[in-house]
């Protein structure tokens, strides 16, 4: 049987592992090759790692869709001849994804041929 003493000091560990899992910081790389701890402002509140996600998404958002724009018309290039050599054929799935972000997509239709009766007894 444990002690109220130890029960206390598992649940004191415990709420602490619990709080660093909700926001660990961000580390940077110094060139010594260790890992630091980036801090900000003393009272600044720390940030979880979807925050630190999302901040670096929308700062290289730029790049992220050029280079989707890339993959979708494909790498090719020109030899003497003006013939067009694909060294990465587009890819029409990501292609499809951008249009369907741009213009939404598209609906689905049926064409309905003959009247269906469905007959349920309850």
């Amino acid at each position: 049987m444990m002690s109220l003493e130890h029960k206390e000091k598992m649940l004191a560990g415990r709420l602490k592992y619990l709080a660093e899992r909700k926001a660990f910081p961000p580390k940077l790389k110094v060139p010594d090759g260790t890992l630091t701890v980036i801090k900000g402002p003393p009272n600044a509140p720390r940030k979880s790692h979807r925050d630190y996600i999302v901040e670096n998404i929308a700062v290289k958002r730029g790049k992220l869709i050029e280079a989707q724009l890339d993959v979708a018309i494909g790498y090719k290039y020109i030899d003497e001849k003006g013939t067009h050599i694909y060294t990465k054929p587009p890819d029409p799935r990501v292609g499809e994804y951008l249009l369907n972000q741009l213009i939404g997509k598209p609906k689905e239709s049926i064409d309905i041929k003959e009247e269906i009766r469905l007959n349920v007894d309850f």
